[in-house]
């Protein structure tokens, strides 16, 4: 690969942590206003209500793993991100494609295994997600990287000894 290539790659996967932080913080977290928007408002709402409706879900039963909408959501990004080297019509933008659907892979597997198996992911990750999930549902909204809560202010810092048997997410 090429210097540009790898570039590209790296861009791709760090645009996927934005990504991550932003879909987490803004659509899984959703909370519902009333408001008279136009149709095609209203069809992305009734899309965050049934995401955030599914991400409440996860909040409750951590352990319950929907293998449909794993691989549903691997086929969402591939799609909707291959859109953007179309366009650009660009080696280099495959790349970039690359590393942001590398990067959706990486997240859904450390955030299985940050419940399902949690001795086999870096104790930090574990931590920051376990202080998400039972401590502070409006922070730490990076699962695979911190990089965003630190720069937006979501940080929150444990108030308790974490447990991390395996399991122990079941907030």
């Amino acid at each position: 690969m090429q210097r540009r290539q790898i570039a590209a790659t790296t861009l791709g996967w760090v645009l996927w942590t934005g990504t991550e932080y932003a879909m987490h913080r803004g659509a899984f977290h959703f909370r519902p206003t009333r408001s008279r928007s136009t149709l095609g408002g209203r069809a992305r709402q009734a899309l965050i209500r049934l995401v955030a409706a599914e991400h409440r879900s996860h909040h409750r039963e951590p352990l319950r793993t929907s293998l449909f909408l794993r691989l549903l959501g691997h086929v969402a990004v591939a799609a909707v991100s291959s859109g953007v080297p179309v366009m650009v019509r660009h080696r280099d933008a495959w790349a970039g494609w690359v590393g942001f659907t590398v990067g959706y892979s990486v997240y859904e597997t450390v955030h299985w295994r940050i419940h399902h198996c949690p001795g086999t992911v870096n104790d930090a990750r574990v931590e920051h997600h376990r202080v998400h999930h039972e401590e502070a549902t409006r922070s730490n909204f990076g699962v695979t990287v911190p990089w965003w809560d630190h720069a937006f202010g979501t940080v929150a810092v444990a108030r308790r000894r974490p447990d991390l048997s395996p399991g122990v997410l079941v907030d």
